[in-house]
């Protein structure tokens, strides 16, 4: 009955749920340790086997004179993930003991070493002896002298206080680290998702943990259509209807700069559905915020949407069938078409009885209510306080709204769960000096180096992108947020506001004729920017200004750390 409300998800990527707890790792039969194996590390950190040419984390491990790349089961500084369990803390235990191969200068390898020791404790149980290797783990990092080594994986490790200190009921302890975590790396996405999750489990506030998803969605436009969904689900219509404008659903380019775009016509096709999805709702929220002939306008032009899936492609005036690629999305389409016909269906099914609910029709409500057709989530809720504004209710209708608000406020005082292996994987990677990249453009005399910014314009918008090799994600991530801001400030403005944001992972095969093993190979990040002033956005971008960022404010927070100078703005 209330399934919807019981399934929402509620703060983004990793801010889905964050439940603390010893996540009881289900017990299985492990192999038997081999003393001194390389991949003994692996296993405890997910990272590979260091040598005499590199810790395997901060730096790769090299093979043959420290020149060639790492051999196997040595570290490139990939983290392939881990498993927490048992055995793994035999190996961590094994690895830490490893002198040939971790040397005495590897304080941040020895130190991953013991949290992940510290990780495969917590989550077999063992409580005390994880606080302790958490301990030992900040000693051990303390011996690094990188600034790095402090906002990267020292950062990481008191997120890890933090989750401990939530499992042990020390709420306060745990919303004191948080708030200096949060504040200490204002632009890494993934600290802030992490932070703001761990936050709301301290404190509870559920009107809190939604600005922080509004606030976090200024930085990461991946997360507006969660936004709206939790907008709907607290009949907040002018947040629906306001967010939905600030997405933007136009493709970029065919072969754009900085979009690595495999099959272009399907990328064309999937935001075909989520722009669809996104429409939905905001149909409903233009009808409850009074705007009922927009709503139902916005109805009937989905209608228009679907009907090119009812046949496939014709072929073209030269009687030859389409590329390939274009079926290929087309049908991708057609196979969702049931689905979006569906919403389609409950969204003016909806909007109808919302309608109708606010000219009082009791009738109509309670005839949807005995048939089982009004959804128990934030739409059936609007309709059913919709009636009751319109002094039409029953004393049956007044108990199912009632139900609807007590089901999510028990919902909003739910946890957020975090299990301590996907905390792990997202805290900030190891970083130091001499793996942040060169603050310069990527291409050159000789071709595209891989490290660096690249830009390019599509309309008013400006691309904005920056890669790395063997970096981090969150490093290449400030760093192309930093020239979007050196930028607008160069251009005469003070602000700029996310169009898009993509991120990719990259690798690199090393093998011979297609055999061969990734090595991973950094991140790149593009950034679609609009940049104005006092003027607001360009024309069409208007609702953008809901999400400016201070340029001035990220050059303050970024520049001093990467050690980037900012030419004066254009008089």
């Amino acid at each position: 009955m209330l399934k919807m409300l019981l399934e929402m998800v509620r703060l983004g990527g990793v801010a889905a749920s964050v439940v603390v707890s010893s996540l009881a790792f289900a017990q299985t039969s492990e192999p038997v340790l081999k003393v001194g194996a390389p991949q003994n590390f692996q296993v405890c950190d997910g990272y590979g086997a260091p040598n005499e040419n590199g810790d395997g984390i901060t730096k790769a491990a090299s093979g043959f004179l420290g020149i060639f790349i790492p051999e196997p089961k040595s570290g490139d500084t990939g983290m392939r993930g881990l498993k927490v369990s048992a055995y793994s803390i035999e190996a961590c235990t094994d690895a830490l003991g490893n002198a040939t191969r971790l040397l005495p200068q590897y304080h941040v390898r020895r130190a991953s070493l013991l949290r992940a020791r510290a990780i495969h404790r917590f989550g077999t149980g063992d409580k005390k002896g994880a606080q302790a290797d958490l301990d030992a783990a900040d000693i051990e990092g303390g011996q690094e002298t990188d600034p790095f080594y402090q906002r990267s994986m020292a950062l990481g490790n008191q997120l890890f206080h933090a989750y401990f200190a939530l499992s042990n009921g020390q709420n306060e302890r745990a919303a004191v680290l948080l708030r200096a975590a949060a504040k200490a790396r204002p632009y890494s996405g993934a600290v802030q998702r992490l932070a703001n999750a761990m936050l709301f489990n301290a404190e509870r506030d559920a009107d809190a943990r939604y600005a922080a998803l509004d606030r976090l969605a200024t930085l990461n436009s991946n997360l507006r259509p969660l936004l709206m969904q939790e907008a709907v689900d607290r009949l907040d219509w002018a947040k629906v209807i306001e967010t939905r404008a600030q997405i933007d659903f136009t493709p970029p380019k065919e072969n754009q700069v900085g979009f690595l775009l495999e099959n272009y016509p399907l990328v064309l096709a999937r935001l075909f559905v989520d722009r669809f999805r996104a429409d939905t709702l905001t149909s409903f929220a233009l009808v409850a915020s009074g705007r009922d002939a927009e709503g139902q306008a916005s109805l009937r032009e989905l209608e228009q949407r679907l009907v090119p899936l009812k046949a496939d492609l014709p072929v073209g005036p030269d009687g030859r069938k389409p590329r390939r690629e274009l079926r290929d999305a087309h049908r991708y389409l057609q196979a969702y078409r049931f689905a979006l016909e569906k919403q389609l269906v409950a969204a003016r099914a909806n909007a109808e009885l919302l309608a109708q609910a606010q000219r009082g029709g009791l009738q109509s409500v309670t005839a949807a209510i005995a048939r089982g057709a009004i959804p128990h989530d934030g739409f059936g809720l609007a309709i059913l306080r919709a009636l009751r504004d319109a002094k039409a209710e029953t004393p049956e209708i007044n108990a199912l709204e009632a139900s609807l608000r007590d089901a999510k406020a028990r919902h909003d005082r739910e946890p957020i769960t975090l299990g301590i292996d996907q905390l792990y994987a997202a805290v900030p990677s190891p970083e130091t000096r001499q793996r942040i990249p060169k603050y310069a453009a990527s291409k050159s005399f000789w071709g595209d180096t891989g490290n660096g910014f690249f830009l390019g314009t599509d309309g008013p918008i400006e691309l904005v992108g920056f890669q790395g090799l063997n970096t981090t994600e969150a490093v290449v991530e400030e760093l192309a947020l930093l020239k979007a801001a050196q930028d607008t400030l160069a251009a005469g403005k003070e602000r700029f506001a996310l169009v898009d944001k993509d991120v990719v992972g990259r690798n690199t095969m090393h093998g011979y004729m297609g055999l061969g093993r990734p090595i991973a190979s950094g991140y790149s990040v593009t950034l679609r920017v609009i940049r104005f002033g006092s003027e607001g956005p360009p024309r069409g971008y208007e609702a953008f200004a809901g999400r400016a960022i201070d340029a001035h404010e990220v050059v303050r927070a970024l520049a001093p750390v990467y050690d980037v100078q900012v030419a004066p703005a254009e008089s």
